[in-house]
């Protein structure tokens, strides 16, 4: 207790009627309450000191687990993201077919094969026209031949809930005739054996299924 405290206090006892003795009695129970207070503040405050100096480890330890999980995972994902991007942008978009082709230097203008007339055919009949004619993948549903006056055979299957579309006809058709692009498309074309292959897809297969088809259709 501060002097001045002490002054204060004694004025404010002296200006009470007990006697003496009273009196002081009073002021030491007043000074040891007030010491007890102090000593009671005292402890407190060292135990609210000890009690932040164990949260900082703790908070710490709790920061370092979170950074120890989370920035690896992050770096994955990160990675993951960044290679299907890489993939994404690999692929080739399919060339569109346009009709118009170079024959010798010169640019020809072909007509589109749906201009025939589309005629319902059989498996062996395509077969037979075709010479070589893949099979639809295993677990492909709905399967229909077609052919184009002769001119041009073909199958279309629904795969994994997927539409598919096949054309085949000779080189020699192929250089008069073309299957028109459609929207959103994907299609690729080959020639094996004297034939031209055309596969489209135009209801979003995706890129995994893709594959799958046109590398059974290819075998």
């Amino acid at each position: 207790m501060s002097n001045r405290e002490e002054e204060l206090l004694r004025k404010a006892v002296n200006g009470i009627e007990p006697s003496e003795g009273a009196k002081e009695r009073m002021l030491a129970n007043i000074r040891r309450k007030a010491a007890m207070t102090a000593e009671e503040t005292s402890v407190q405050k060292e135990q609210e000191s000890a009690v932040k100096t164990e949260e900082k480890p703790e908070r710490k330890k709790s920061v370092e687990r979170i950074m120890k999980f989370w920035i690896p995972a992050a770096a994955a994902v990160i990675v993951m993201l960044l290679g299907w991007g890489i993939y994404r942008n690999s692929i080739k978009p399919p060339k569109v077919d346009d009709g118009i082709i170079s024959a010798g230097g010169e640019q020809m203008t072909r007509k589109d094969i749906t201009e025939l007339s589309e005629e319902t055919s059989t498996e062996e009949a395509v077969r037979e026209s075709a010479g070589e004619f893949p099979q639809a993948p295993k677990g492909a549903a709905r399967v229909k031949y077609y052919r184009y006056s002769g001119f041009a055979v073909g199958m279309v299957f629904s795969f994994e809930g997927h539409k598919f579309r096949l054309t085949v006809m000779s080189t020699e058709t192929a250089s008069e005739y073309y299957v028109p692009a459609e929207d959103n498309e994907i299609r690729e074309s080959w020639e094996r054996n004297g034939n031209e292959y055309v596969l489209v897809n135009s209801d979003g297969a995706d890129m995994t299924l893709w594959d799958i088809v046109i590398d059974g259709m290819k075998k």
